[in-house]
């Protein structure tokens, strides 16, 4: 199936609306990523990544493939997503069949459906580290396509920001921290849940909820055992 047609003029309008008062961190981003598949030229599914001190995070992603892929590049510990979100450069591989840059990453891309990529680092004043990546499934990403991310990234990076700023009026440094570190482990482990048994993401958060209540656990928690155990091959 042929990607849709990308609507660039929503990209401005969509975030200007944004009433950040209204709007979890996480919630935000799941936006960014859907608005990258609606906006950006080429893009099929799109994903964002944080660095959390040494460690990435696949925090929102529109669809199974986006973070199959992020998750690649995490256990291979290299790849054009960690590439931006941590040197602040944009990666545009036009043809991940004949790239040479990461080469286990391209075949493994290639293997999985993807046909290019592109992410670019999203440029936030505060110590985080992040980055938009976005991938297509049925044509090459081109100039015009690393524009358009560039131009959503530099939106969300505004956007995001004016939550911060807005979140630190309203909560202690330590509380802010403590709920970031936590919606990273949880979605990440839903990631982990959507690959290993096919689910949908409310499926996987589901999962991870019946677990905490029937173990009586913290849900941060168990999403920690589900990434861990992938971490040891469990």
């Amino acid at each position: 199936m042929d990607t849709p047609a990308a609507d660039p003029t929503r990209r401005p309008v969509e975030l200007g609306d944004v009433r950040l008062a209204a709007e979890s961190m996480q919630s935000l981003l799941h936006r960014v990523a859907d608005l990258a598949v609606a906006t950006v030229p080429g893009v099929a599914e799109a994903s964002v990544t944080v660095m959390e001190r040494t460690r990435a995070h696949t925090v929102a992603g529109s669809g199974l493939l986006a973070y199959e892929l992020d998750e690649a590049q995490y256990g291979l510990n290299y790849g054009p997503c960690l590439f931006a979100a941590t040197s602040g450069q944009p990666v545009l591989i036009r043809d991940l069949a004949t790239e040479t840059r990461w080469p286990e990453f391209c075949r493994l891309a290639s293997r999985q459906g993807a046909v290019s990529t592109c992410s670019v680092p999203i440029l936030i004043v505060h110590e985080l580290q992040a980055g938009l990546n976005v991938y297509s499934t049925d044509q090459p990403l081109d100039e015009e396509s690393r524009a358009a991310a560039l131009d959503l990234a530099g939106v969300v990076a505004v956007t995001i920001s004016n939550m911060h700023a807005l979140e630190r009026a309203n909560r202690t440094v330590g509380e802010l921290q403590e709920a970031i570190a936590s919606r990273a482990v949880i979605e990440q482990a839903k990631g982990v849940l959507m690959v290993q048994l096919g689910l949908s993401a409310d499926e996987a958060f589901t999962q991870l909820s019946r677990r905490s209540q029937n173990t009586n656990r913290k849900l941060r928690d168990i999403a920690v055992e589900v990434v861990d155990g992938v971490l040891r091959g469990s």
